[in-house]
């Protein structure tokens, strides 16, 4: 069982970086221990650092693009919970899906798609039902967050 780096340092007390004094009654700052940390000794301090590298090493076997019908999408654009889901829309409720995030209205989406307004309400009512969404508004906001332009 790996630990995860971030608990080993909430177990830490991390102190503020404290200034040199000339009082008599307070203590210095022992050989060992990091200036402004609380961790006390180097090998605990490398233990930490070789889990973190760990734990980075495996973050980036995730993958960073996600396909959604014939659509590449940045992973970190996904929200965990919509991956299934998105996964089994077919190519027409994902285009429409990209084009709705894209901005435009469902009479553009039709003439894009060559097909009727309502077929492409169909369509959108087909994703929310697939996704489980609450209605038009959260499948605009989602639209929006796989599909829009970041420029």
């Amino acid at each position: 069982m790996t630990t995860d780096p971030r608990d080993l340092i909430q177990q830490k007390t991390i102190a503020a970086p404290q200034r040199p004094s000339s009082q008599a009654g307070q203590k210095s700052m022992g050989g060992s221990q990091l200036a402004g940390e609380g961790i006390t000794d180097n090998a605990e301090l490398a233990k930490l650092i070789a889990l973190i590298k760990k734990s980075e090493e495996s973050r980036s076997d995730a993958p960073q693009q996600i396909v959604i019908g014939e659509f590449s999408v940045p992973a970190v654009r996904v929200p965990d919970s919509m991956i299934a889901g998105l996964h089994g829309l077919t190519r027409m409720e994902a285009a429409t899906l990209r084009l709705l995030g894209w901005g435009r209205a469902n009479s553009d989406i039709a003439l894009l798609l060559d097909c009727g307004e309502p077929t492409v309400r169909t369509h959108m009512n087909n994703v929310i039902r697939k996704l489980e969404l609450d209605g038009m508004r959260e499948l605009i906001t989602l639209a929006g967050l796989l599909f829009h332009p970041l420029d």
